[in-house]
């Protein structure tokens, strides 16, 4: 499990996540694993600007999460 979990956390498999999901990861060398096409995209969406991550609100709570849960609910019954 250490090893799977080291891995996943490598600036290498880090970035071939970022080729296939196309978000940032926690590893900040990531980037220099990218290919030119994925760097380029990259720095389009600023994801090399740690000013820019820090005013990112993360967290959105789901509207009418009532209704949320409850379809939630019904979907893991099946």
């Amino acid at each position: 499990v250490y090893k799977w979990l080291a891995w996943t956390a490598s600036s290498k498999a880090q970035a071939l996540a970022y080729a296939v999901v196309g978000y940032g990861f926690a590893n900040a060398k990531m980037a220099d694993e990218l290919t030119a096409d994925n760097k380029a995209l990259y720095r389009e969406l600023k994801l090399d600007d740690p000013a820019i991550l820090k005013g990112i609100d993360w967290w959105q709570s789901a509207p009418r999460r009532g209704r949320y849960l409850e379809v939630w609910n019904q979907i893991k019954a099946l």
